[in-house]
């Protein structure tokens, strides 16, 4: 660099010393400050942002979501373990009628086994609670396992219909011993016990 740039530079750098720090107008400093002050005003003034599940409708709407579904839960679980003389059974039973008319025919055999699985279950239970089981249950799980016994392709083949009769004849086995002496529930262990008979001829002849 020449001696000639070198005191242009040293020349620029004195004339920029001197002109010092600029000066801002009063009223300009007092305009800037009170814009800052209304800005600080209007932040605390706003309302806070919550998220929309904070808000107290929501709140209250997921509560009274969540109660529902541990009320929906809980009363599904009852009305399955329900038995006759319970409060909830009449109801259960009415479900179960309704849920059969809205299956299509070819598939309502698959839904009845079950269902008569669960009436070996509700007699079984009743009689391990040693109370009376209704006469009405008892002749409902005969007449189906006889019903099975005869035209056992349209359950599902000998198979299927062989184990849902033999929970039937277990079932009925377990009134008979909690109810001895109980003519109707000996005549329909013995029509069971003859179903699954005929179920096992049917079995061994094939």
């Amino acid at each position: 660099m020449s001696v000639k740039n070198t005191d242009e530079l040293v020349q620029l750098a004195s004339t920029l010393r001197s002109l010092g720090n600029p000066r801002v107008a009063e009223e300009t400093r007092a305009r800037i400050w009170q814009n800052a002050q209304a800005q600080v005003a209007l932040a605390q003034a706003a309302p806070a942002r919550v998220p929309w599940y904070a808000a107290p409708f929501f709140r209250g709407l997921l509560r009274v979501t969540a109660l529902l579904a541990i009320v929906f839960v809980g009363t599904s679980w009852l009305l399955w373990r329900s038995v006759p003389g319970d409060g909830l059974y009449p109801v259960a039973r009415a479900l179960e009628t309704r849920g059969l008319a809205l299956l299509p025919a070819a598939q309502r055999p698959a839904l009845e086994l079950q269902l008569l699985d669960r009436r070996a279950a509700e007699a079984q239970r009743l009689a391990q609670r040693r109370v009376g089981v209704p006469q009405e249950l008892v002749a409902e799980i005969a007449l189906a396992a006889n019903k099975i016994a005869a035209e056992p392709e349209a359950w599902g083949g000998e198979s299927a219909a062989a184990g849902v009769v033999n929970r039937q004849l277990t079932a009925l086995q377990s009134v008979a011993s909690a109810q001895p002496g109980n003519r109707q529930v000996a005549g329909a262990l013995e029509m069971t016990a003859a179903a699954q008979r005929d179920l096992q001829v049917i079995t061994s002849t094939q």
